[in-house]
């Protein structure tokens, strides 16, 4: 062997010994590093785990805060309220119902305020207002007359003259059944609807007809002038101091 040859195994033994050992090197560094990153895997492990367990936990947690929350809004205290009012309602309701408003106030006290007093109230058996009735012919104001005693029904009109029924005669006056106790009274309604007439005669118990001679003969003032044919016709009995008389009934006159 050659001194070259020598030479050049010394050099190839030298870096073969150096791979060896370089390759060896590389090795335990590998598993240095695993066995690092082993160490540092089972180290993360359980923090990874508290983290995982912690999640659970924070959102229990926020369950139960928020399963809490209707307990403590005021939610219950509004539905609760129309409940308080309506129990003050049927307090006031037991107590004398709603208060009364100014215009009931009167009621509480008496009433309604009563309306004036009319000079006569109506006759039950007035057919046509006796307060409508204008006294123009036969030389009688009988305005002023009340109902009283004296009750008449079934007026009933011919050309010539009337007839009717006492309910109750002139004795309620205290005249007997001849004696001449009131004024026969003859409205009828003209045109323009005005009840007008007055005193056409005198009449007793016993008479329950009149003839209409007077009215056709202008007897104090009588006129048929403005009173249509036919036209409503009024009969009426007063007292002769124009103080009583009776009711009113109306009939059809065709002349």
């Amino acid at each position: 062997m050659t001194l070259r040859s020598v030479a050049v195994s010394a050099v190839l033994s030298l870096v073969f010994s150096a791979g060896c050992e370089h390759s060896e090197s590389a090795k335990s560094l590998s598993w240095e590093q695993e066995r690092q990153q082993q160490a540092a895997a089972q180290a993360s492990a359980p923090k990874t785990s508290n983290k995982s367990s912690a999640a659970p936990q924070s959102a229990a947690s926020s369950s139960s805060a928020s399963a809490k929350t209707p307990a403590s809004s005021s939610a219950p205290a509004s539905t609760e309220a129309p409940a308080s009012t309506s129990s003050s309602a049927s307090v006031a309701a037991g107590s004398g119902g709603a208060a009364p408003s100014a215009g009931e106030t009167g009621a509480g006290s008496g009433g309604e305020t009563p309306s004036e007093t009319p000079s006569e109230a109506p006759a039950a058996g007035d057919q046509v207002s006796f307060g409508s009735l204008k006294w123009r012919y036969g030389g009688v104001n009988g305005s002023g007359a009340r109902a009283s005693g004296v009750a008449i029904s079934s007026a009933s009109f011919s050309s010539g003259g009337m007839s009717f029924k006492y309910v109750r005669d002139l004795s309620a006056w205290g005249y007997s059944s001849g004696a001449l106790g009131g004024y026969a009274c003859l409205f009828v309604q003209n045109q323009s609807g005005a009840w007008v007439g007055g005193k056409f005669d005198w009449i007793s118990s016993s008479r329950k007809s009149r003839d209409f001679k007077n009215v056709y003969g202008g007897y104090a003032g009588w006129s048929l002038a403005d009173v249509p044919n036919p036209c409503n016709a009024a009969f009426v009995i007063i007292s002769p101091d124009a103080k009583k008389r009776s009711n009113v009934i109306v009939g059809t006159w065709s002349r």
